[in-house]
């Protein structure tokens, strides 16, 4: 389904069963439990992305969306891109175990992927109105991912929210 916003085309289009990957480097995790606002100093990690992805190279495993800091990054895994197989619970337990070994991880599962697509030279007004109206429903994103070329703003939500959220996001964009 296509939408009209201010002379652009602009759909939402539901990834469900998309799984949040969360990798940050030891050192910051163990500050973020702790009150890291005294010390903001945050240390400078060489390569560390780097690791991270070489072990998605190695297991196959495809990435989809990725929100990053300097030493924390955040993904998706959506076992459709997966060369036409299902990326098993066997295979993610293997992939956590081998980033485990240099960085602290956190799986959450059950989750979906929603992309506005079109393009969007006014990301910051689609934002705005998306998450008033998310808001309203209650619904917390927990990661957003943009290119640079503004063409695709993705949001991960709930899987049992993904439904209620696309069909709000059509009726208010």
């Amino acid at each position: 389904m296509a939408i009209m916003f201010k002379n652009q085309k602009i759909t939402t289009d539901d990834f469900t069963n998309a799984d949040i990957l969360e990798v940050t480097y030891p050192a910051v995790a163990k500050r973020l439990q702790g009150d890291w606002m005294d010390d903001p100093a945050i240390p400078i990690v060489t390569g560390f992305p780097g690791k991270v992805f070489s072990i998605f190279e190695d297991l196959g495993i495809s990435v989809d969306c990725v929100a990053t800091s300097e030493v924390s990054i955040s993904l998706t895994l959506d076992p459709s891109k997966l060369w036409s197989r299902e990326l098993i619970q066997q295979e993610l337990d293997h992939f956590v175990e081998e980033l485990e070994k240099f960085a602290v991880v956190h799986l959450l599962q059950r989750r979906s992927i929603i992309s506005l697509v079109g393009n969007v030279q006014r990301s910051s007004l689609i934002l705005e109105k998306a998450f008033n109206v998310l808001r309203r429903q209650g619904v917390n994103v927990q990661m957003i991912s943009q290119g640079a070329s503004k063409v695709n703003i993705s949001l991960v939500v709930n899987d049992s929210e993904a439904k209620q959220c696309v069909l709000a996001l059509h009726f208010i964009l």
